[in-house]
């Protein structure tokens, strides 16, 4: 019983370990796109697309 609970805390530790790698690298690569575009400019190249929706105009379906 006692190995089982030690197989079990070592496969949580390597589990978590890989989230936080995963989350660490996700964090980098959105640094690095902010640094590239900043957020402003990219939601405002958004807003100007012809086919962009406001809010109020989408069904309710959408929301």
């Amino acid at each position: 019983m006692k190995k089982l609970f030690k197989v079990l805390i070592f496969l949580l530790l390597i589990g978590m370990s890989i989230v936080l790698l995963f989350i660490g690298n996700g964090y980098n690569m959105y640094k690095e796109a902010i640094e590239n575009t900043p957020l402003e400019e990219k939601v405002s190249e958004i807003k100007s697309k012809e086919n962009y929706a406001k809010f109020s105009e989408l069904k309710f379906n959408y929301i």
